[in-house]
């Protein structure tokens, strides 16, 4: 991976690529993706293209190439026998972006990539998205940086969301996980606050978070 807004988010067994939606050329969909979208929006094909088009190439970096990434029915993706991975997109009227991550099974439980555009959280949004002890955190930083710490709390919720549904196969709410931000570290701790499957309350994940050319991204990786 060339350097961009992924660097530094993940360890060497993990391969990482990103896309700009509107800027690189994308790999045209497989006939097996196609047949996924059937009536979908043309912004929404696109998505779906950018991520398809970054897992193929992630997984290239394993040697497997060509695969179509199907998804489940409740719209994750369906990664090749020996590997587990994740992808995201986010877009405006102007710009999109969007990734994959991938690595084997057998150096990876589950892996949560997310990316959300750099604007502030919205202040209607911080009492549903928000603990008490993240709210807590918030009002005790400079009020000019509130807004976008909310959305890194949300974007580091969301990728966490993502490693620990590969491994139990459980929805989680905003309220049953609670982040804390290392600024210093540019990296995060998101606990549990209910178990999920085989892990219990408390159990502990460890991310990463970059803020580069306009995006927020929240890696997850559980080993």
């Amino acid at each position: 991976m060339t350097d961009g807004i992924l660097t530094g988010l993940f360890d060497d067994d993990v391969v990482a690529v990103e896309a700009d939606l509107h800027r690189d050329v994308l790999d045209e969909l497989t006939p097996e993706e196609a047949a996924a979208l059937p009536r979908a929006h043309e912004h929404r094909v696109l998505e779906f293209r950018g991520g398809r088009h970054c897992a193929r190439a992630a997984l290239a970096g394993f040697g497997v190439r060509g695969a179509s990434i199907l998804r489940h029915e409740d719209r994750s993706p369906i990664w090749p026998p020996g590997f587990v991975g994740s992808i995201t997109h986010t877009r405006t009227r102007d710009r999109g972006w969007c990734a994959a991550a991938v690595a084997r099974s057998s150096d990876v439980r589950g892996l949560g990539l997310d990316a959300e555009i750099d604007e502030p959280l919205e202040r209607k949004l911080w009492s549903r998205v928000l603990v008490p002890a993240e709210l807590t955190f918030l009002s005790s930083e400079p009020e000019d940086r509130r807004g976008f710490l909310g959305k890194l709390v949300f974007s580091a919720k969301e990728a966490t969301y993502k490693c620990q549904y590969a491994v139990t196969r459980e929805f989680l709410e905003f309220a049953d996980v609670l982040v804390e931000i290392e600024q210093d570290r540019a990296s995060f701790v998101a606990h549990l606050l209910r178990s999920a499957g085989s892990l219990a309350e408390g159990f502990r994940f460890h991310g990463r978070y970059a803020r580069r050319n306009g995006i927020i991204a929240t890696a997850v990786v559980l080993r």
